[in-house]
Order: C-alpha cells, then structure tokens, then sequence
C-alpha cells in the first residue's frame, strides 16, 4: 500500500514537471489507475477492491441516466451482451396508445370515417358499457399542483385507457356508467388471463340477464366468436366468408403497425343459467357475439431507432418478443430496424412446438416472435443461454411435468424444447449467449429471470 501510495504521489507530482501542469483531471486519473494496479498486482487482496470499485464507478454512472443496478456483477455482465430480447408495447413504443379506427357493427371505418362518423347507437351502447365495466385503469386529468392535463394520465393498462377514452369521444362518462351498472356484491370482473389472452367481466343486468363481456387479441377472441352483432343491434352467425373478410380487415390494420383488439359478449337469461364454476373460471371461451375490432396505435419512442443500430452495429443481436399478432409485430419491427432483410419471424405456438435441433437451426436469423406467452419467451432465453437447461433425466422428467401426456425421456429428449444440457453444450462449444431481457409487465418476469441481465423498465 505504502509503494501505492507513492507511485500516485510521484506521479501527480510529474504532471507540472512533464505537461507543465496542464491536463490535470487526466494525469490524476491515470495515476490512481496506476497505483490501483501497484495494489492489486502486489497484493491479491487487492483485486476485489479493485473491481467493486470500477463497479460502483459504472452504477453511478449507471444512475446517472436514470438506471438502477440491483446487483453490482450486471454491469459488467451488460457489457459482455450479444443478445437482447426486447419487449414492444412500452417498451420499444411509448405505451402511448389512442383507438383510431375500427370494425363496428359489420362497417369497417378507416381513420378519416372513426373522426367524422358516428357508431350506430345499438353498437355502440354495448361498446361503451364493456369499455366502462371492463377495465382496472383509470384516468387523471390534474396534475399534483392540481393542474389540467392537456392529455389525461393513464393509470393501469394503457390499451383500456385508450378504449376509456374513446368512449369519452362519444360523450360518455366512464365512471359514472360503471358505478351505474357495476355492482361488486354480486358482479365480478376478471383481469387479463396470459393464456387465453382476454380480460373479462360477468355482469347482472336489470332486466335479470347476465352478460359476459371480454376483450383481448383478436386471434385469440374471434376464434370462439359464433355470431356478429350487426348494426341494428340483431346477432347474426358468423360464416367462412365472414371469417376471411374479417381477417382482411385485421391485416389490413396490422400492415399499418396498428394494434388490434377484439370486443365479444355473451347473454345468460338467468343467473341460474351460468356454469357453477362461473366465479373462478367465466365462461368466456366458446359462443361469443363479436362486437368490434379496434385499431390503436402505438407510436415508437423516438430514440428506439438509434438505439437499435447502436447495438447491432456494437455486434449485438437485437430480437423484438410480444404478444400482438405477426403482422402488427413485422411492421414495427421494420420501422425500429429490427427486422431485415433475411431475417424471420415466428409466432410462439410453431415455436414452442419446434425441436430444440430445428430451433438452433432458426436462432441466427429469428429477429421477430409474435404472438408469444412468457413461456415462450422464456423458452427462448433459456435455449440462448442455458439458464436452467435439465442437466439429467430427473431434472428432465421434474420439467416436462403437465406439460403433454405421453413424453418420455428415451422417446421425446431431443424433440422437446429447451432440450437437455448434454444435447445442449454438445451444439454450443464455445459456450452460449450473454442475454440482455427488456420487459415492462409482469409477462416478462420469466423471461427477465432467465437472462444474464434483466433489464426492467
């Protein structure tokens, strides 16, 4: 320590003998680095001091631009990062999301009509209560100091924020409809469910009817959809033309980087009608009455750009990770730079279902995976990585576990994601990935566990 000590004397000292005092802050620096060296070549013990010093150096700095580092190691392990999974909605976007145009009552309108016109009233007064009662985000129109916003605050999901205020467009009071015709003693409404994609509510209505009203991805919810609500109110079925022409519209809204949501009800004549189970599970799967399919937009932040070829032209593999639908994921995977020429993009359901062999085949070009579940992204990170691959048999069996019947180890090993650590180091010599996870909701907690770093936003 002694010799330290005076190595960084000596040295700061020949900053006025050698540079005639100019560039101080420098020459201070390289002396300390210097003698920080003396310590750690000199004395071992030195070494841990050494790097939790750089560490907390790089979490200041780190803090600085409005990051918290939990655990001191992740700086670095950032650094080292060759893969980042990243989120879309409020993560690659604002999260800033307003409905522009839509399918309402068997008419498509496109974002010049949805300004100008109006919804039939027998549509729209099922939309509106739905977009009341459905929901746990609410609006803030003052700011603490009690000023008005120019755009109200969006407290909770930012999707029923924008469905709230579309229904505020029309002229209706949310909250008021929903003290109005929402009663916790006896209604219920049940948040997003990751595995059927959908929010639902059960609602007692006056006249002695329960209607089950839900929303959710519009793949997911159309497909239970037998009927169609037309714009005089009346239920009409669903047909094969019907489906095409409204996949059309769907596409057609997702090709232009809008988010789309589907709107279904379904009417009980009678409480005593409804599943005994309804409380824990709704019946929200099956005989649904379409509604509506919105379009919401969902601007990029404006920074994403440049962030995006900063990492790629760093070396690091940039690969966008939701829950919306392929197209709408292609679109904003292009205008982010994401997705490139020779690049795929998969949705989860082919993914989770592919063979760990046919999966390594496809990583180096995978730069979009749409329409995925946290366990698909986990499944992801995890065959990136490594992050806990079984290591034997039992480990395997313990995973597989519920998953399918019928899965053996003997039969299904190498045909199963994420695989098993022998198959999976034998295609991986040189070791796996480091792995960056963006995430903002509680969808990504898998995923963001499994990286090397988990970047929560």
């Amino acid at each position: 320590m002694f010799f330290a000590i005076a190595t960084f004397i000596v040295l700061v000292a020949s900053i006025w003998t050698k540079h005639n005092g100019e560039k101080v802050v420098r020459g201070v620096v390289e002396a300390f680095i210097v003698a920080v060296t003396v310590v750690v070549v000199s004395i071992p013990e030195g070494l841990p001091l050494a790097v939790t010093i750089a560490l907390a150096y790089s979490t200041k700095k780190m803090y600085q631009d409005q990051c918290f580092i939990r655990v001191l190691a992740a700086c670095e392990t950032m650094g080292n990062a060759t893969n980042i999974c990243s989120d879309k909605t409020g993560t690659l976007t604002e999260n800033r999301m307003t409905v522009v145009e839509g399918y309402f009552g068997d008419v498509s309108y496109d974002q010049e009509e949805f300004a100008v016109k109006k919804i039939p009233v027998a549509v729209s007064a099922v939309i509106v209560e739905q977009c009341a009662i459905n929901r746990s985000a609410y609006l803030v129109h003052k700011s603490p100091d009690g000023k008005v916003l120019e755009r109200p605050l969006i407290i909770g999901n930012k999707t029923e924020g924008a469905l709230i205020m579309m229904i505020n467009s029309w002229g209706f009071d949310h909250e008021e409809l929903k003290s109005t015709q929402f009663h916790q003693s006896k209604d219920k409404i049940f948040s997003f469910n990751s595995a059927k994609k959908r929010s639902t509510a059960v609602v007692h209505r006056p006249d002695g009817s329960v209607r089950i009203y839900c929303k959710g991805a519009t793949e997911w919810v159309m497909k239970d959809c037998s009927m169609f609500l037309a714009s005089d109110g009346s239920k009409r079925s669903i047909d094969a033309a019907k489906i095409s022409a409204l996949e059309k519209i769907i596409n057609n809204m997702a090709d232009r980087a809008l988010r789309t949501l589907c709107l279904a009800h379904k009417d009980y004549p009678s409480p005593d009608k409804l599943p005994a189970n309804w409380q824990e599970s709704p019946p929200d799967n099956f005989d649904l009455v379409l509604d509506c399919i919105v379009g919401i937009i969902d601007p990029l932040r404006s920074d994403v750009k440049e962030a995006v070829r900063i990492a790629q032209g760093a070396g690091v593999t940039v690969r966008m990770i939701t829950g919306d639908n392929i197209a709408t994921a292609k679109a904003i995977a292009r205008q982010c730079g994401i997705l490139k020429d020779g690049g795929l993009a998969v949705e989860g359901p082919s993914f989770r279902n592919m063979t760990p062999k046919d999966v390594d085949a496809m990583i180096p070009h995978l730069q979009v995976m749409a329409r995925s579940s946290p366990d698909d992204k986990y499944l992801l990170v995890t065959r990136l990585n490594g992050y806990a691959i079984p290591a034997n048999e039992e480990e395997w069996i313990e995973k597989m576990r519920g998953r399918k019947e019928g899965i053996t180890w003997e039969k299904d090993r190498d045909l199963v994601m994420p695989g098993y650590r022998e198959e999976w180091e034998s295609t991986r010599p040189d070791g796996g990935e480091v792995v960056g996870v963006t995430g903002d909701g509680t969808n990504d907690a898998p995923a963001l566990k499994a990286a090397d770093v988990g970047l929560s936003m």
